[in-house]
């Protein structure tokens, strides 16, 4: 089932190591009453088990920029490239209420050498957060997005 057809709020993540997805999630917070049921934490629990704690070589890809919880989350995990969507300020601009702090800030404030990428397929992961979410969302499956295929046109699109 899909993020918000379980009634959550349609974040996604997966964790992808050699061009190979390991893991892969969405938020959970509603269905599990756990505020910190996000996309990206529930993705690194997964390949937590799959590769222990160190994630060291792992990249993490989300439909929205992680917030300033997950983005710990990834700094603990050492995980080495986050790749997102839709950033922390384009949400607030769009209405949503979130902590004004990018991943990029936190990042740079600790010793951690992570490579950020944001932007990237921006406008489909828009479409997601628009006036029309609850459609939208309802429509948006995880294996749309988040899977090994999009994972290697990330690959190609950052070669280039």
């Amino acid at each position: 089932k899909t993020s918000l057809k379980e009634g959550n709020k349609g974040f996604g993540a997966v964790v992808a190591k050699d061009g190979r997805v390991i893991a892969s999630a969405h938020d959970t917070e509603v269905t599990d009453q756990d505020f910190i049921a996000h996309a990206e934490i529930n993705a690194i629990r997964r390949a937590s088990k799959i590769y222990r704690k160190d994630l060291t070589g792992c990249l993490i890809i989300s439909t929205h920029e992680p917030c300033p919880m997950c983005t710990e989350s990834i700094i603990w995990s050492n995980i080495s490239e986050v790749v997102y969507g839709v950033s922390i300020r384009d949400s607030i601009k769009a209405g949503r209420d979130m902590i004004n702090l990018s991943c990029k800030e936190i990042i740079k404030k600790s010793n951690a050498k992570i490579n950020i990428h944001d932007g990237i397929l921006k406008k489909e992961c828009l479409k997601l957060y628009n006036d029309d979410i609850i459609k939208l969302v309802r429509k948006f499956r995880k294996s749309e997005w988040i899977n090994t295929e999009n994972v290697n046109r990330y690959k190609k699109i950052k070669k280039k």
